[in-house]
């Protein structure tokens, strides 16, 4: 099995490094010309599946690259970040002195938002349907976010939510190509649309 996990493309708070969670904003024009550069890998893979968060940027980037509609799975959506949607990471670490702290920690959430730990337990309960849901040989794409997609990385690497905080940040519009072969899977280094990508088969 073979899964192309694809970041959404670029958003106008990506840009301005407001926090996005759950609220939903659209590609802005870089992020739709960032998804439509994949369309020609993807035009010659045959995708068994094709599945996205909920959020209209994870859904355009989706049908840009694939021209296909996505299975919608809510469990894939980004991390609800709560109060701290459309916020700046550096505003709030300015006004809470333990931010640092306890924000590396799995269980801390943000107020009226999500643990780590509660993203990650729903994203493998989709990942774990969506495994199953298909033959062993099958190639699917899935197009999520940084956080939620960080948790499908630890899915496949099993990664602990510690160690995945280490790596760097998912880019928009990257693909990380996840592929198993018995119950292994391996999990490749993200490429960019316009790098050398690897042929299906």
């Amino acid at each position: 099995m073979r899964i192309y996990f694809l970041r959404h493309g670029e958003t106008d708070w990506n840009v301005a490094k407001r926090i996005q969670g759950r609220t939903d904003i659209a590609l802005n024009s870089n992020g739709v010309k960032q998804a439509k550069r994949w369309r020609p890998f993807f035009d010659r893979i045959q995708l068994a599946g094709v599945y996205s968060s909920s959020l209209s940027r994870a859904m355009e980037t989706a049908v840009l690259a694939t021209r296909r509609p996505p299975c919608v799975i809510d469990e894939l959506n980004e991390r609800n970040y709560g109060e701290w949607e459309g916020r700046v990471w550096n505003d709030i670490a300015d006004h809470d002195p333990d931010f640092d702290s306890r924000w590396r920690l799995p269980d801390s959430s943000p107020p009226g938002g999500e643990s780590r730990l509660e993203m990650h337990a729903r994203v493998y309960r989709a990942m774990d349907a969506i495994v199953a849901s298909h033959y062993a040989d099958s190639e699917l794409l899935i197009v999520a976010h940084g956080g939620s997609g960080k948790a499908i990385l630890g899915y496949a690497n099993k990664m602990s939510i510690e160690e995945l905080s280490g790596i760097p940040a998912i880019g928009n519009a990257s693909m990380t190509l996840l592929t198993r072969e018995g119950e292994r899977w391996s999990v490749a280094e993200p490429m960019m649309p316009d790098e050398e990508v690897p042929q299906p088969g």
